[in-house]
Parts: C-alpha cells; sequence; structure tokens
C-alpha cells in the first residue's frame, strides 16, 4: 500500500464516476485556503489529464473526494503523481459517442493533496480546485484517460466593481442560510470566511459549501464577470430557502 501527500479520489468508469463522502468535518470549505500554500505560483499545464463526473463541478479552492477504481483514471492519477500532482475535472452536462464532447467547456484543474492506494489499485484521492480552465480541444489516443488542451478562464472583474455592496449582499445572504444548519457548522464556516478577505475566493468557497443543484454550480463555474458571478450566487443562496 502507498501513501501520498500530494491528494484526490476518482471512480472507474465515466457513467459511474462519483465524488464519495469522506468528510470529517461538517465544513467542505476547503481548510486548505488558509494554509501557507501559494496557488497563485503553481504554473498550469497546457495539456492535462481530465476526469470526467456527471455533476462533476469543483470550484477553486473547493476540495473533492473522489475513489479511483478505474484502470484508466488511476493510470491518470499515478502519473500525476509521479509528476506535478494536476489534473482536471470536467462536468458531464449530457451523453455523447464521444465522452468528451459531453463535457461542458470549463472545468477546473485541481491539485493532489492526499492519497491513499489500495491493495487492489484503487486510490482514494483528496483533490483541491486551483483555477477554472476552459477545454480548448481534446487530444484523441493520446492518453487512455480523457487529456485535453487547457487554457486558465480569467475572472473579469469590472472597473467600477461595488466591492463592498456585493460582499454585503452574499454575507447576509450566507447568514441566512447558516441559520439553517448546526451550530458546529455556523462556526467552522464562519471561522473559515473570517480569513478570507478576496471576494472571488469567497464566492467560490461559499458556492462549493452550499450550491448543491448540478446546473447552478456549472453556471457560476462558466460566469467570468465577478459581479454577474456574485449576485448570481446571492440569488442561489436566497432560493435555498425558498
Amino acid at each position: 500500500m502507498l501513501a501520498y501527500q500530494c491528494g484526490l479520489k476518482c471512480n472507474e468508469k465515466v457513467t459511474k464516476a462519483k465524488a464519495v463522502n469522506l468528510k470529517t468535518s461538517p465544513c467542505d470549505i476547503s481548510k486548505e485556503a488558509l494554509s501557507s500554500l501559494n496557488l497563485a505560483q503553481l504554473t498550469i499545464p497546457q495539456k492535462c489529464g481530465v476526469i470526467i463526473l456527471p455533476d462533476g463541478a469543483l470550484f477553486p479552492h473547493g476540495t473533492l473526494p473522489l475513489h479511483l477504481f478505474e484502470p484508466r483514471y488511476r493510470e491518470m492519477a499515478q502519473e500525476a503523481l509521479r509528476g506535478d500532482c494536476m489534473f482536471c475535472v470536467g462536468n458531464q452536462i449530457h451523453c455523447e459517442e464521444k465522452e468528451q464532447d459531453g463535457v461542458a467547456p470549463v472545468g477546473t484543474i485541481g491539485l493532489i493533496r492526499s492519497a491513499r492506494e489500495l491493495p487492489d489499485g484503487r486510490l482514494y484521492l483528496l483533490l483541491h480546485g486551483i483555477v477554472r480552465v476552459r477545454f480548448q480541444d481534446w487530444i484523441p489516443n493520446k492518453k487512455p484517460y480523457p487529456y485535453a488542451v487547457i487554457e486558465p478562464e480569467i475572472t473579469q472583474v469590472p472597473p467600477h466593481l461595488d466591492e463592498l455592496g456585493l460582499r454585503t449582499l452574499l454575507d447576509k445572504a450566507v447568514l441566512e442560510v447558516l441559520k439553517y444548519t448546526a451550530r458546529d457548522v455556523q462556526e467552522e464556516i464562519s471561522h473559515v470566511l473570517s480569513h478570507i478577505d478576496e471576494l472571488e475566493v469567497r464566492a467560490d468557497l461559499i458556492a462549493q459549501q452550499f450550491v448543491n443543484d448540478p446546473e447552478s454550480r456549472q453556471e457560476l463555474i462558466e460566469e467570468t464577470d465577478l459581479s454577474k458571478r456574485l449576485l448570481s450566487l446571492s440569488s442561489i443562496l436566497k432560493n435555498i430557502l425558498g
């Protein structure tokens, strides 16, 4: 059995692949967001392996535990562990003869933060979202797993962004949702968010924690305008409460 300190989890078949719940904490917000790791200093590759998951939208700075048992994804993870410890998560939004044709155009590249290999070769991994990426092209027959040309999807910040107003609107929506959660969840999320000043990071962490609807998650992943993303997220949170 091999253990790694680099992190992620994936499944065997695309149609069967799914995230698994290994949370040891009631908070799904990544504590790595509070660590000394500077994700901005990471070099994003031009080509990267992709795990395709139904409803598989991972936000930057969020975490995704996965169970990898399909041989191609196990090989992808092993190659990543021997290299830069990165691969992408692509959201399968509809089924096509070529599976990559059914993948949403924007996903997230993640960093493996921890990995455990079982005696039968299966892998349990924890993936930490780094940045949104656009799948520019799919490279056939290069690898046994989905392999794509990627480009970081840069968030556009309007020149006259009402940061205080949007932060207040978002925080108010979060506080309303937290009223209906357990006290330990409230305390942990409040603690994490108290250390996050950057509005974009704050929004992604909140979306990772509270937005469960697959279409809404993908819309937030694909929205490049920060102001529109924050307004949309605030609206989604309000709708959670009906």
